[in-house]
């Protein structure tokens, strides 16, 4: 028999809003537990109209080593985006990146929604 899906998974990846001027990761959180269908939305605003950064869902095996998995370049002041992964990687962490060219922005959250696996 397949597995049961049974609750939804949700994670914030910040505590707090977050001033994002210069590069900066989030913690590593569990993906290992999930199906394979999630999604990471990211809230942010207050751009002080010069912003180019890049937005990077990055995945790791161990929660040290991290590779990107997908990338949103943001040139807005205001706005959000939602990483809509479909299908595993086989991999156990996942984390948000950003890689600042120019500006800042305020992140008021950034969360994980998925399915649990049994």
């Amino acid at each position: 028999m397949g597995s049961v899906l049974d609750s939804i998974l949700v994670y914030d990846l910040i505590d707090a809003p977050t001033t994002v001027n210069a590069d900066f990761s989030t913690e590593g959180i569990p993906i290992h537990n999930g199906q394979d269908q999630f999604s990471v939305q990211i809230d942010y605003i207050n751009g002080n109209g010069s912003v180019n950064m890049d937005i990077v869902l990055e995945v790791s095996n161990d929660n040290t080593t991290f590779v990107p998995m997908s990338s949103q370049n943001i040139i807005t002041d205001t706005g959000s985006h939602i990483f809509d992964a479909i299908g595993g990687s086989g991999t156990r962490y996942l984390r948000i990146s950003f890689t600042v060219v120019t500006g800042s922005i305020d992140v008021q959250k950034i969360f994980y929604n998925g399915k649990r696996l049994h």
